[in-house]
């Protein structure tokens, strides 16, 4: 509950109220036995199943769904479509990326570097299946036959990244040090404080929000929720299979829009705090 919390106070852009709901989610998650995943757990050398096997290999999860061997989903399973190996024409003709530019802020002490290939070069699951050059290594199928594998709604690690922010955003530069360093830690044990404050502590924690739950379903929200536009930069995108390059705030298809002829479709009359439909 304080996780869901946390994260409706962070999108309302009530700061000090998201940051003390993460803190509780962590407090009461840790006094449970959870804790955020660990750097050798995170390194795919080491655990290279760790995000489909994420309940089981560590305790970052706090709300996952786990798919079974026995009741596989196939082609439309997150695992068919994400992951790197499976033989699904989404995993093999429709690679995913990360953005080369997004790449390229993380230090060369970054665990996380490891989870996509920067060469395209790190091999194949079949000769059908594309290389490209950022290629996740994030997502991985259990097989090339076995779409399965776990998916975690709600992270210990991502409550940790919004403590951070939201704090940072709320003036208490301190607390969101103490959150953001326990979480780094286990990143990049070489980081070194860049001696940012206030907000623009709050944009590097957003660098690390971005690179640690890519392809987690955040990055459209938190660009929503800041009012912020879409910049796809860097040289590795495909415009064809992005759809677009560049979104403006103000831009048509950038808001959710709803046809008028369903507000036309439906009487509907106001009562004071309420919404009624006949």
């Amino acid at each position: 509950m304080y996780g869901i919390l946390a994260r409706v106070a962070l999108t309302q852009q009530n700061y000090r109220a998201a940051g003390d709901y993460a803190a509780k989610a962590i407090a009461l998650a840790e006094a449970e036995g959870h804790r955020i995943m660990t750097l050798e757990q995170a390194d795919p050398e080491l655990t290279p199943t760790v995000f489909p096997e994420i309940s089981t290999q560590t305790k970052d999860a706090l709300y996952a769904a786990l798919t079974q061997d026995d009741q596989l989903s196939n082609t439309y399973s997150f695992y068919s479509y994400m992951s790197w190996n499976y033989n699904s024409t989404a995993a093999r003709q429709g690679v995913k990326c990360i953005s080369q530019t997004t790449y390229d802020l993380m230090s060369e002490t970054d665990i996380r570097r490891a989870w996509w290939d920067p060469t395209g070069e790190a091999g194949a699951a079949s000769s059908s299946h594309i290389q490209q050059p950022y290629q996740n290594r994030k997502f991985t199928a259990v097989s090339s036959s076995k779409s399965v594998g776990d998916f975690a709604f709600i992270r210990l690690t991502e409550m940790y990244l919004i403590a951070a922010e939201a704090y940072a955003r709320a003036g208490d530069t301190s607390t969101a040090k103490k959150y953001f360093a326990t979480f780094i830690a286990e990143r990049d044990p070489a980081y070194t404080d860049l001696g940012n404050t206030g907000n623009d502590f709050a944009e590097e924690v957003m660098v690390h929000r971005r690179i640690e739950l890519w392809g987690e379903g955040f990055r459209w929200f938190d660009l929503k929720r800041l009012n912020l536009p879409c910049y796809r930069t860097g040289n590795n995108f495909d415009e064809i299979f992005c759809g677009f390059l560049k979104k403006e705030i103000t831009d048509q298809g950038w808001a959710y829009e709803i046809p008028i002829v369903e507000s036309n479709y439906n009487e509907w009359y106001l009562e004071p705090g309420r919404l009624n439909y006949r």
